[in-house]
């Protein structure tokens, strides 16, 4: 029948395929790719086209100097399609240096063209032995790549169905909760934007950091993301940041929150326990030591950070974003949420009601973004404007109150700027040279040491030196209370009064 067809490409293929099937159970071969059974019992069938039956084999794909391998299956090639139609099979990651007992999938159905290096099939059983104690079922992907081996490789692949796993003490105190994607050596949490992943750090059997994000890196000494949503709990209160770069190291126990300066991770630290907005470079926990760091990098030559209060105002920096506009932009956006009675809009519809194109109007957002006047959410091109776009507005109109409190901590070498015990959640801050309470009653405070304690809404206490307009307060146990407004001086050593002459 082959020799009657209208070409004999067909009858060549069958050829050659018989030839390598007999020489080395090869039954496909080109320049650069070849699928070979592990078994020669096979038989040869004939209905509308010819087939090679395969009971039980294993069956390889040699190309680019790698191999990949789908263990006891079953099968049938169809060489005039260069088809492989399996059935049953086990593929395991011991390319990417996995033991081949704590990691595998087991295949049902599937199709391989046996003309590339790669297929896919669906509905396979996962198992991870160091994460699972029940399969997951998902999606299988494999390819042969050159120079692919152990950590560099990134095949197999597997993607589970379901976005909501959980797996309890991942380490201890910390549960996974999101999809599961593997990649080669790597495996990967995954999640999407509506539904991401996320992973929990318990303290005291009490949910304590939460973090959110499209994609982690799993491995056996850590876990890691990109990009990831991070909130620090104190009962209702938290300490939130929407972008930064999430490193955990299972030796250590140590949490590590960065932010890299890139799009929303320039934002600050939001803290609603002390009603501040946290300006550094890392956070760092460690989950048997009762306090978390706040500081530069590790490694940096100095560490600089800023703690500024919700309530602050300057009117000079309300005038530099205004620029070179007749009315300001914040002015602009009020006026168009209360116009169309929303606090949320697209990039266009702000580009539109402002008369600015949208590639202005993006960077002033990734700027407002980190002022804390709205919320970009970047992927949607959209905004969502918070309440601190409207204050600064009425603080600039007088209609509401601010403040001018910025504790400012710069230290030499690299050390840690602020610390919060976790017992009873005080901040405290060094490196404070000078901080201003009043422009109008000239009051500032020079705290000894250069260290002040900042509790709940602002308060702080600190020992030192007070400037209040002519007089001069040395001593110690001293606080401020916020909403008072009040200097209490318990310890005074000394009054130091300064008389005008003249």
């Amino acid at each position: 029948k082959l020799l009657l067809a209208k070409t004999m490409t067909g009858f060549y293929s069958y050829c050659a395929m018989s030839e390598g099937l007999f020489k080395n159970n090869s039954f496909y071969k080109s320049a650069t790719t070849e699928w070979r059974a592990s078994s020669s019992e096979y038989k040869f069938e004939f209905d509308s086209v010819p087939k090679v039956i395969f009971p039980k084999t294993d069956i390889s794909c040699y190309a680019k100097g790698d191999s990949s391998i789908i263990m006891k299956t079953s099968g049938v090639y169809y060489p005039i399609a260069q088809l492989w139609v399996g059935k049953n099979g086990r593929v395991d990651w011991r390319r990417a240096g996995i033991d081949e007992n704590l990691s595998y999938a087991d295949l049902k159905n599937y199709k391989i063209s046996c003309k590339t290096s790669s297929y896919t099939a669906d509905s396979v059983e996962y198992y991870n032995k160091n994460y699972f104690k029940t399969p997951l079922l998902g999606k299988l992907t494999d390819k042969v790549l050159a120079d692919a081996t152990d950590n560099r490789a990134s095949y197999p692949e597997f993607n589970s169905y379901d976005k909501r796993l959980e797996i309890p003490n991942i380490f201890q105190d910390v549960n996974y909760d999101g999809g599961f994607f593997v990649k080669g050596a790597r495996i990967i949490g995954s999640g999407d934007k509506k539904n991401p992943a996320y992973l929990k750090f318990y303290r005291n059997k009490k949910l304590f950091v939460l973090v959110s994000a499209k994609s982690y890196i799993i491995r056996t000494d850590k876990i890691s993301s990109d990009k990831a949503e991070v909130s620090i709990y104190n009962e209702s209160d938290s300490i939130y940041h929407p972008g930064l770069t999430m490193k955990f190291i299972f030796k250590d126990k140590e949490l590590s929150l960065i932010r890299d300066n890139q799009g929303i991770a320039r934002a600050p630290f939001s803290d609603s326990y002390h009603q501040l907005d946290m300006d550094f470079e890392a956070l760092y926990w460690k989950m048997d030591e009762p306090s978390i760091s706040m500081e530069m990098i590790k490694g940096s030559a100095e560490s600089n950070a800023t703690f500024e209060s919700k309530g602050f105002f300057r009117e000079k920096r309300y005038h530099k974003l205004q620029g070179l506009d007749d009315v300001h932009p914040l002015i602009k956006i009020k006026n168009f949420s209360e116009k169309n009675k929303t606090r949320e809009a697209s990039i266009n519809e702000i580009s539109a009601y402002m008369g600015i194109s949208p590639e202005y109007i993006r960077p002033m957002m990734l700027s407002y973004n980190n002022l804390g006047f709205v919320d970009f959410e970047y992927d949607e091109d959209r905004i969502v404007i918070q309440e601190r776009l409207f204050d600064y507005v009425k603080f600039m109109a007088g209609k509401k109150d601010y403040d001018v409190i910025e504790f400012k901590s710069n230290l030499s070498g690299n050390q840690t700027n602020a610390k919060i015990n976790l017992l009873n959640f005080d901040l405290k801050i060094t490196g404070v040279k000078q901080i201003f309470l009043s422009d109008s009653q000239s009051v500032n405070i020079f705290p000894l040491g250069q260290t002040i304690t900042v509790k709940k809404n602002r308060d702080f206490s600190f020992a030192g030196i007070i400037n209040a307009g002519r007089f001069q307060f040395f001593g110690k146990e001293f606080s401020f209370e916020y909403d008072k407004f009040k200097l209490n001086l318990v310890n005074v050593d000394s009054l130091r009064i300064k008389v005008a002459t003249g």
